[in-house]
C-alpha cells in the first residue's frame, strides 16, 4: 500500500470517527397564550417577556417580537428554541413584566417537554396572572 493511500485511509476513518460523535440540533416550538389578565393587569401592560430554560440545559433570553402580543391579545404566537442536549427534560418558563425585570414579575407560565426523539417537538404554554407587578406598587 502506498504511503498517500494509507494516509488517506486515516483521514477518512477519523472522519467517520468524528462524525459519530456529533450531537443533533433539536428544535421546541413553544406556542404562547395568555388567560386570565383582566383590568389594570392586561396584556396592554407587559413591556417584557423573559424566558427561562431549565433541565438538560439552563439559559434565558428576553422575547423581543412578540412581546408584547399584537393588540393587546391574548395568542403571542410560538417562539423557536435550538437545543443539542440529547436526553433529559427541558422546563421553558416565561415570566411577563410590566417594566423592566427589577420589578416583581405579574405573570408566568411554563412547560416541559422531554428531549430528544423527534427533530421539532411542539408544545404549548398558558401565561396566567401571578402578581402586582411594578405599576401597582
Amino acid at each position: 500500500m502506498t504511503r498517500a493511500r494509507i494516509l488517506g485511509l486515516a483521514l477518512l476513518a477519523a472522519v467517520a470517527a468524528g462524525g459519530a460523535g456529533c450531537s443533533e440540533w433539536n428544535y421546541y416550538d413553544v406556542d404562547v397564550s395568555f388567560s386570565g389578565f383582566t383590568g389594570i393587569s392586561t396584556t396592554s401592560t407587559i413591556q417584557n417577556c423573559h424566558v427561562y430554560v431549565t433541565g438538560a440545559e439552563t439559559h434565558d433570553f428576553n422575547i423581543t417580537d412578540q412581546c408584547p402580543p399584537a393588540n393587546n391579545g391574548f395568542h403571542m404566537g410560538t417562539f423557536e428554541y435550538a437545543s443539542l442536549a440529547s436526553s433529559g427534560k427541558l422546563t421553558f418558563e416565561m415570566k411577563v413584566y410590566d417594566g423592566f425585570e427589577t420589578c416583581p414579575p405579574f405573570g408566568d407560565g411554563s412547560t416541559t417537554v422531554n428531549v430528544g426523539g423527534m427533530t421539532t417537538t411542539m408544545t404549548t404554554m398558558t401565561v396566567t396572572p401571578t402578581g402586582m407587578g411594578c405599576a401597582l406598587n
